[in-house]
């Protein structure tokens, strides 16, 4: 079940510390690596453009890969932490890559937060910089989420040292507690930065609206949750169920 899906996340961020959710209602492609295809002709190297190379930043607060005029567009709303999700990333990320280099498919991933407290800075991190190295922080995220949900849930008696904390702190302090402070200043987010991520009230806003439209725009019960062009799919949270929709609508 969601939990108060339409309240500000302002007031998540202390309502939730001692809460860790590690499963979700149901199953995010990101970056598959992919490189440009060339052939000769006539001795001369023509180039097509590989559109899983082109991260945009939407106007309703997703990042896209892809062609934003492609035939066929998916949209996802996924919790970093949910389970589910990282295994529709996994089973998706290199054919769903396939779809999208030719321009036909475009994929956007809407961050939702589900109620715990690490959704809110982890989705904080990972959106910090941009859409360039969206997907591949996503990427990361998903591949190692195991690890850090069992740290943060290990250490779950931490979270009470944060209540009374002001938010940019007490959302700083659940990373270090998952062990995810060091993870992203590997990849671009000192302390300095990652601290400024985390005091962003205008994300912080943008993460609630997203949750909301998610809801009262999408009928969201669980993540993920898949659109295409616009229209929920129902009963549609994995691969294996997506593509033949993909197939069919091209």
């Amino acid at each position: 079940m969601l939990l108060n899906v339409r309240r500000p996340m302002r007031s998540l961020v202390a309502a939730s510390l001692l809460v860790i959710i590690g499963a979700c209602d149901s199953s995010t492609p990101s970056n598959a690596a992919a490189t440009g295809e060339s052939a000769a002709a006539g001795g001369a190297a023509t180039t097509k453009q590989d559109w899983t190379k082109s991260m945009t930043a939407t106007a309703d607060g997703g990042f896209l890969m892809g062609n934003p005029n492609a035939k066929v567009k998916i949209l996802e709303f996924g919790s970093l932490s949910c389970s589910h999700c990282a295994d529709f990333h996994e089973a998706s990320k290199i054919p769903l890559a396939n779809y999208i280099r030719t321009g036909d498919v475009s994929y956007e991933l809407r961050t939702f937060l589900l109620g715990g407290p690490l959704d809110p800075p982890v989705s904080l991190a990972v959106r910090c910089q941009g859409a360039a190295p969206f997907f591949r922080l996503v990427d990361d995220i998903f591949r190692t989420q195991k690890s850090w949900m069992q740290t943060a849930f290990d250490n779950q008696s931490k979270f009470a040292e944060l209540q009374g904390q002001p938010q940019d702190e007490q959302l700083l302090g659940i990373l270090r507690i998952a062990g995810l402070d060091s993870f992203f200043a590997a990849r671009g987010l000192p302390a300095s930065k990652l601290k400024q991520c985390m005091a962003d009230t205008k994300q912080i806003d943008l993460l609630g609206k997203i949750r909301n439209d998610a809801v009262t725009q999408y009928g969201l019960t669980g993540t993920p949750t898949i659109a295409m062009n616009g229209e929920t799919l129902e009963g549609v949270d994995t691969w294996a169920e997506l593509e033949p929709k993909i197939k069919a609508a091209l």
